[in-house]
């Protein structure tokens, strides 16, 4: 024999309503709960500033995001091809291409966003020894006197500070190198760029000329100055060039089809971006994290003030994830928007059927009424419980069946039905 207190019918009532709710919130703020994420980097630290900053907003929006996997270019983009890893933000555009297509291109790997646009490329020389000589173009080193100006290692020919052996750049050099005749007078030293280029600076700072090759953003034109301490060289196109022989390696057609664009600005490069690059079925199963890794844009100078930091010392994973939540904080309203469209990207879950069962149906409510007759001896704190126990049970079954448009019609069904098990309850008392 039990009443229902009325106030606790209504405080969970109130609770039934509002948990639905603050469960589909979370989700929608969190829509990658429960899936984790392997990111993999360049090899380089003065790239990962990027990388923390993508994967702080997948922490954000749920997503459980692994030790990233630090590897060269080529085997990066294998790596995403063959799902060893989810994505990167680390690819080049066009200087990477070669690598992409071999990877399987777009049957594989999804590449998309603008992460940082407008990178330079080339080579530069030391202001001094341009102006004094009058070098403007990387094809004025065919002349081996001007070339002997750049020998670091008394060979007879200029000594380049060139790329990393896994590097698109690099054979992008060799393959000027061969166009223009410049291999009898010019040597690509390969290696730990960033190692060849403190060499070269030293040498600089020495009095002595320097040829190097590099881009932007990173450090080192905020230590070379280009206009100031250096600068760019031009590299002009073979037909412009007399006694220049296209060899069978590389045919003239071969030249024009790959090498056309990277005469942007007349530096041999193309003007080039970084995208984001993910494994294509992580793409397509993931849409907040698709849509936020195409939506991060970096300005490149914002990139080359990090890279100064790591060069001037600051150079630990520690420093580089704080250099990273620096930027969120002073951005936090553009991260912010897209962290809100990676989330509205994803799609809301169906809406329930008409027919779904309402909480407390007559069926329930004469189970109800039965087994409060036969159960004397319960307490009324006890059936309390109890109808709350039950109750419970159908909110979970409302919250699996994500009926949140039919919600406020079934609240209104429940309290009538709730009025109903009152008026049973006393009339059973009473007998």
């Amino acid at each position: 024999m039990f009443k229902i207190a009325k106030p606790l019918f209504s405080i969970f009532m109130l609770i039934m309503i509002s948990l639905p709710r603050s469960a589909a919130s979370e989700e929608q703020l969190k829509p990658g709960t429960g899936i984790s994420v392997t990111p993999v980097f360049s090899s380089l630290p003065e790239e990962h500033f990027r990388g923390e900053i993508a994967i702080a907003g997948l922490r954000e929006l749920g997503y459980e995001v692994l030790p990233a996997k630090q590897t060269g270019y080529a085997t990066m983009l294998l790596a995403l091809a063959y799902g060893d890893a989810d994505f990167s933000i680390h690819m080049w555009d066009i200087l990477h291409d070669e690598f992409y297509q071999k990877a399987g291109g777009a049957k594989a790997i999804l590449k998309t966003g603008n992460i940082i646009p407008g990178l330079k490329q080339g080579y530069l020389i030391d202001k001094k020894t341009a102006e004094k000589h009058g070098i403007t173009s990387l094809n004025d080193l065919t002349d081996p006197d001007v070339a002997a100006l750049f020998d670091t290692d008394k060979d007879g020919k200029a000594d380049l500070t060139g790329c990393n052996p896994d590097w698109g750049c690099k054979d992008t050099i060799d393959g000027h190198l061969v166009m223009y005749g410049l291999n009898n007078t010019v040597s690509h030293n390969r290696g730990n760029y960033f190692a060849l280029m403190e060499a070269a600076i030293k040498r600089y700072k020495s009095g002595k000329p320097i040829l190097y090759y590099t881009w932007q953003p990173q450090w080192i034109s905020s230590v070379l100055k280009p206009g100031k301490d250096v600068i760019w060289l031009t590299v002009e196109q073979p037909e412009t060039l007399e006694g220049v022989v296209h060899t069978a390696s590389i045919s003239a057609e071969d030249f024009s089809a790959t090498s056309q664009a990277q005469t942007a600005a007349d530096l041999g490069f193309a003007e080039d971006r970084i995208r984001a690059a993910m494994n294509l079925a992580f793409a397509k199963e993931n849409p907040a994290a698709r849509t936020f890794l195409s939506l991060i844009q970096i300005p490149a100078t914002d990139e080359s003030a990090q890279n100064l930091k790591i060069m001037r010392g600051e150079k630990s994973p520690e420093d580089i994830t704080r250099h990273a939540a620096g930027w969120i904080k002073k951005n936090r309203q553009t991260f912010d928007s897209w962290l809100n469209q990676a989330r509205e990207s994803v799609p809301l879950p169906p809406a329930a059927p008409d027919n779904v069962t309402p909480v407390n149906t007559d069926a329930d409510t004469k189970e109800d009424v039965e087994a409060d007759a036969k159960n004397d001896s319960h307490t009324d704190a006890e059936a309390e419980s109890h109808v709350i126990t039950e109750a419970a049970v159908e909110t979970e079954k409302v919250m699996a069946k994500k009926a949140v448009a039919e919600r406020s019609v079934k609240t209104e069904k429940a309290a009538t039905q709730a009025d109903t098990t009152q008026t049973a309850s006393a009339a059973v008392a009473s007998q």
